[in-house]
């Protein structure tokens, strides 16, 4: 194993950012490719794309800008694949930078913080809503995702509250004697009654009051639209279940039923 090997192994694989040390190959970034490991494949990003919200693989190249008082800090970034699309998707990085010995030279590294990457082409992702979402589920549930790189707190209150529409304007119809209350004795009707949700979802449900810390915060559950100091990852995990719900009330639960509807009438005209 040669130094540059050597060094990786020190640095526990650090990402080099020097242009002149970089594998060429073309791309629509403007700058040098990286690798995310020396000695290993090209780099590859498996994504849903922020823009047009198609899943895809490609690889990714990444540019160290330089260091401040904060930290060392880079752009990374690809393009999606998809005809219809092939936008940029970008993220800023903070992460360590520094020199390695390569090849009797020294070399620009940068290895970025597992949390420290902001996307910042497109600013925000805008979920993909069915159609059949109700207005005001949908605006809830946009504006919750437009806000929650800049604040994750008014985007748990925002989606807390779209939560709770989604329960009340669609759970209970399937519930018989639906009591309107908090977030949590709600949620507990929905997971408890016969409803036409998976397993699941109903722990996806139970997970929003054990994320959002209900227990130590219950003003959560009551004030639903309140601003309250947030749990790691809590807004992040409503809007997985908020996307996770609506996809399954107006786009799978349809389709099924469509299924059945068809099978049962194939059996009618048989018979």
């Amino acid at each position: 194993m040669g130094k540059a090997s050597e060094a990786l192994k020190i640095e526990e694989d650090p990402y080099i950012s020097s242009p002149d040390k970089c594998l060429g190959m073309n791309n629509r970034l403007g700058v040098y490719p990286q690798r995310e490991e020396l000695f290993g494949d090209d780099a590859l990003i498996s994504i849903k794309c922020p823009h047009c919200h198609n899943a895809f693989s490609n690889q990714k190249i990444r540019m160290w800008f330089g260091t401040d008082s904060d930290g060392a800090w880079a752009v990374s970034g690809t393009i999606c694949p998809t005809r219809e699309c092939q936008r940029l998707v970008l993220y800023l990085e903070k992460g360590d930078a520094g020199l390695i010995m390569q090849d009797g030279q020294y070399a620009q590294i940068f290895k970025p913080f597992k949390s420290g990457a902001r996307l910042i082409r497109p600013e925000f992702v805008l979920p993909s809503i069915p159609i059949g979402t109700p207005p005001k589920i949908a605006q809830d549930y946009r504006e919750a995702s437009m806000v929650l790189a800049l604040s994750p707190t008014a985007s748990a209150a925002l989606s807390r509250r779209c939560l709770q529409s989604i329960i009340r304007e669609v759970s209970a119809k399937d519930i018989k004697n639906f009591k309107q209350g908090n977030l949590k004795g709600e949620i507990n009707q929905v997971t408890k009654s016969k409803t036409i949700l998976n397993a699941n979802l109903i722990e996806m449900l139970h997970g929003v009051r054990i994320i959002g810390n209900f227990a130590a915060h219950p003003n959560k559950s009551k004030h639903t639209n309140l601003i309250m100091p947030v749990e790691p990852n809590e807004a992040e995990f409503n809007l997985t279940v908020i996307d996770k719900l609506l996809f399954y009330y107006f786009v799978q639960s349809p389709q099924e039923k469509k299924i059945l509807d068809d099978i049962n009438k194939k059996q009618q005209e048989k018979s």
